[in-house]
């Protein structure tokens, strides 16, 4: 990454574009399957490039997701993993607030 003193990539250094308000709307539990099926094209935009969010899934152990933060989480262990770095998330991470479902 552009950042020297990083060896992580956070939630922040991702533009997932319209993928987040999707993520947030789409109905829970959900498999990686069903994921890439509906949203494997989009693209994520972050700091060392872009990436396929099928190809990012498929560098992910899980094979379901519980809520849009599961998803959001597997996301960036992937495209940490894509780009050689060690995918360690914060637990206090404060946009994790907004991958949270809208209330209905």
């Amino acid at each position: 990454m552009s950042n020297e003193n990083t060896d992580q990539l956070v939630s922040d250094d991702v533009e997932f574009g319209p993928l987040r308000e999707a993520l947030r709307e789409h109905q829970y539990p959900v498999t990686r399957t069903e994921l890439v099926e509906v949203y494997g094209g989009f693209e994520l935009e972050f700091s060392e490039g872009t990436d396929r969010l099928e190809d990012v899934l498929t560098r992910v152990d899980e094979t379901s997701f519980r809520d849009p933060r599961d998803v959001r989480d597997a996301i960036l262990t992937g495209l940490a993993v894509g780009v050689g770095l060690d995918p360690v998330l914060e637990e206090d991470d404060s946009s994790a607030d907004d991958w949270s479902r809208k209330s209905v």
